[in-house]
């Protein structure tokens, strides 16, 4: 018989009182696998091998692109020539969704039109590098506006939501070696905890590049060359492309015969989506536009490439836009055909001035012009508000290329 004596019965309520605090802390982020049946990939596998149509997009920024491979060796193109290769008699259409400098948030906007609006049967989804500014601050508190984790979720969850039976992966990119800081740790941190919460197969190219055995011929050396610059941090050689196109493929192989992928076991959270409803409007949504030029946008990213932009010059007079919801960021680029991006455009909603957004870097008192601007305002949703765009009259060398604004036009 066991007998407590009072301090005993205060140890053991002690111990009873934190058991539920532990469980719940060891069962939010452990080392516990599990193996996950995947149907969309034997499916996928079973369509391919049978000659069908099948749709594969590639959305990303630059690395998806292809920055500094040569043509034909981006990781991009690999994995879609080892499919075709692979499935001869199947009809594959391979989409490039890349667009440099550009990460999760402006993927949200022109997700519906550049990724669902096609279909896809295959969809890999790049981030990683690009997102890692918001990732230190993102594994402070996950439910941040800028979250990877929430904008990651909205993009899975709208995919799932039109197509249940779409095979999603995710290729979380790495850097050079010397490079790495504490940025993408984080958001490869993110990434990963992300996929293994959500059961979304993932590609960790980290180990593939520094901790798993390389393909032949291949040394570390090889990966990312280059002198100690910002892009050749990012942007892996050929080398590097074929280490990264390796391991998607060796996954692909092993989900499309097995059907399986195993996770780090993660407690379920739920990440509101970000943006909550995402609308992307463009040049044919404004009115005013007389006095802009308006064409075919001439770009090096196949994903702007032939797109309707509306370009201010010091001529244009201003263009308006009725929404509902809260503007969120411009899209824009600084280059069109062999032209840059020069002057100054203010943005103002209700008649208030929002931002001013300069061609040129560093104009005090503006934003510069990137491949996406944010431009965030919080108003009340509910209710119609119009956003001015217009060149001030001091500005006498303007050419700002705009290809749309993103509002979300859901409830908080």
């Amino acid at each position: 018989m066991i007998t407590f004596t009072p301090l005993k019965w205060l140890v053991a309520s002690i111990i009873i009182g934190i058991l539920p605090v532990l469980s719940a802390i060891s069962n939010t982020e452990n080392d516990e696998s599990e193996i996950v049946s995947l149907k969309q990939f034997p499916q996928l596998h079973k369509r391919l091998s049978n000659g069908e149509s099948v749709t594969v997009v590639f959305l990303g920024g630059s690395i998806t692109m292809g920055a500094k491979a040569t043509t034909g060796q981006s990781y991009r193109e690999l994995v879609g020539s080892w499919l075709t290769n692979t499935y001869p008699n199947a009809k594959i259409k391979l989409l490039n969704r890349g667009i440099g400098s550009t990460g999760s948030i402006l993927g949200a906007f022109r997700f519906q039109d550049q990724v669902l609006n096609e279909n896809p049967d295959l969809l890999f989804i790049e981030f990683c590098v690009n997102d890692r500014g918001s990732g230190p601050k993102a594994l402070e508190n996950p439910h941040i506006e800028k979250s990877p984790y929430r904008t990651l979720s909205g993009l899975v969850r709208r995919a799932r939501q039109f197509n249940p039976d779409m095979a999603i992966v995710m290729p979380v990119t790495t850097m050079r070696k010397a490079a790495i800081d504490d940025t993408w740790k984080a958001s490869r941190k993110v990434f990963t905890s992300f996929a293994n919460r959500e059961h979304v197969p993932f590609v960790d190219l980290y180990q593939a590049c520094y901790e798993n055995p390389l393909p032949a011929g291949l040394t570390e050396d090889l990966l990312f060359t280059g002198a100690d610059t910002p892009g050749n941090a990012v942007h892996p050689d050929n080398g590097g492309h074929k280490v990264y196109a390796h391991a998607i493929n060796e996954t692909l192989r092993e989900l499309f015969n097995t059907g399986k992928f195993t996770f780090r076991k993660i407690a379920k959270e739920h990440y509101q989506s970000f943006p909550l409803e995402p609308r992307l409007y463009t040049p044919n949504d404004f009115e005013g536009t007389e006095s802009w030029t308006l064409k075919k946008a001439s770009s090096r990213f196949p994903a702007i490439h032939g797109r309707e932009v509306m370009i201010a010059t010091a001529d244009s007079q201003p263009v308006t836009l009725t929404f509902k919801g809260r503007p969120t960021i411009l899209w824009g680029y600084k280059q069109d055909g062999n032209k840059e991006a020069t002057g100054v455009i203010e943005l103002y909603v209700d008649g208030k001035l929002l931002n001013k957004i300069s061609g040129e870097s560093k104009i005090k008192g503006t934003l510069s012009m990137g491949r996406w601007n944010w431009i965030y305002k919080t108003v009340d949703p509910e209710n119609e508000h119009t956003l001015t765009i217009r060149v001030p009259k001091d500005q006498k060398d303007v050419f700002m290329p705009i290809l749309g604004i993103g509002v979300d036009a859901g409830r908080p």
